[in-house]
């Protein structure tokens, strides 16, 4: 792996490359499934997740024609809590 400097006008900038290629910069990258940015808040990462939870909790409701609390509590901890729960 080299490892150039390379000088802007203002600021001074890592260029990474291996073998040849280089590697860009990016201000947010998704992990095993976990969404990092350059900032390391977790904003975005969470909105995500629970926007997910969400459709999937309305689409049991939607789906399932039973209102038995025991048949609706099964549903959303097999189907929406592993979303939830997922690296915490």
């Amino acid at each position: 792996m080299n490892t150039q400097w390379r000088i802007s006008d203002d600021v001074a900038d890592i260029q990474y490359t291996i073998e040849g290629s280089t590697l860009f910069c990016v201000d947010q990258v998704r992990d095993f499934g976990v969404h990092h940015v350059c900032r390391l808040k977790y904003d975005k990462h969470i909105s995500l997740i629970t926007h997910n939870a969400h459709k999937r909790a309305a689409l049991i409701l939607k789906c399932f024609h039973t209102r038995d609390q025991q048949t609706l509590k099964l549903a959303f901890c097999t189907y929406v809590r592993p979303l939830l729960e997922f690296a915490t």
